[in-house]
């Protein structure tokens, strides 16, 4: 993706963009970029209207959603309180499940409140 310029095209109104605004000291830094967005007012961000947008850009598309997240979650979830250990003491947990013919090794941390929280899981 290339920068455009506002002096050349502008996005759809609306339309969430990545945005450089004109820097002072001559070399951009990550201040000087925002999301925002082209309204009929004028260009906005978070907090309102912005000025001196120079050169915009469309947004990435997201990263792909985890489609296996859920199904090793709530697997990994129902069989917990058979891999609970008797140490209390311990703050880390792992062990393996398998789902569809694949073996996962799910990891588990005991939270603040002493309950044990999914956190990962990667392939065995």
């Amino acid at each position: 993706m290339d920068w455009i310029s506002v002096d050349k095209n502008l996005p759809s109104l609306q339309q969430p963009v990545l945005v450089i605004i004109s820097p002072e000291s001559g070399y951009l830094s990550s201040g000087n970029m925002q999301v925002a967005y082209l309204s009929s007012m004028g260009w906005c961000n978070q907090f309102g209207l912005i000025r001196e947008v120079k050169h915009w850009m469309p947004l990435p598309p997201p990263p792909p959603a985890d489609e296996h997240f859920e199904g090793i979650k709530f697997a990994a979830d129902s069989v917990l309180s058979h891999y609970i250990p008797t140490d209390v003491t311990l703050t880390a947990l792992t062990f393996n499940i398998t789902s569809d013919g694949t073996v996962y090794l799910v990891n588990y941390a005991k939270g603040q409140d002493g309950f044990w929280e999914f956190k990962s899981y990667q392939k065995s």
